[in-house]
């Protein structure tokens, strides 16, 4: 088995056990393709729902390796969304942004996740990732591929304040 990699601080937690998503014994943490929320990954199924899910029940969420088809909005304080290497979340043709915080504060978003904008056929103005009021944040390691001629990688929108930026 394959293991996962934590940094807390200066501390490596090596976590084989994180590679098991069925796996209930560990529940501060949430993984997506967990049974309780079914996220498919496979770039086809819409996984907005199953990502909701998860979001609305658990502070810190992690995605392994895939790609979801869904728009990803953080409505909760204090979320930390890690995401596990080669993981892309990728718009649906609707959408008006990926991956977004919305009015809330102190969320990390980290780990590696590519913002892929060429399904999004959205008539207005789309933006890849999107923060909307509140303070604290962090977010890394973030790459918009793909943005079309009315799209935008990133936009901080009125009361975005203390946000760090970091390989975006």
């Amino acid at each position: 088995m394959s293991s996962t990699v934590f940094v807390n601080g200066v501390t490596l937690t090596d976590a084989e056990w994180f590679n098991d998503v069925n796996d209930p014994t560990y529940d501060e943490v949430a993984n997506v393709k967990n049974s309780d929320y079914g996220a498919v990954g496979d770039g086809v199924t819409d996984d907005t729902v199953a990502i909701a899910a998860a979001l609305a029940a658990n502070k810190n969420v992690h995605f392994p390796p895939g790609t979801y088809s869904a728009t990803v909005s953080v409505i909760r304080a204090n979320t930390t969304i890690s995401f596990g290497g080669d993981v892309i979340l990728k718009g649906r043709a609707a959408d008006t942004e990926v991956l977004s915080i919305v009015g809330v504060n102190n969320c990390v978003i980290h780990g590696g996740v590519q913002l892929d904008m060429s399904a999004m056929a959205n008539a207005g103005t789309v933006f890849g990732f999107r923060a909307i009021g509140g303070f604290g944040h962090r977010v890394s390691d973030i790459k918009v591929i793909n943005e079309g001629s009315s799209q935008f990688g990133l936009r901080l929108e009125a009361g975005v304040y203390t946000t760090t930026f970091e390989n975006v």
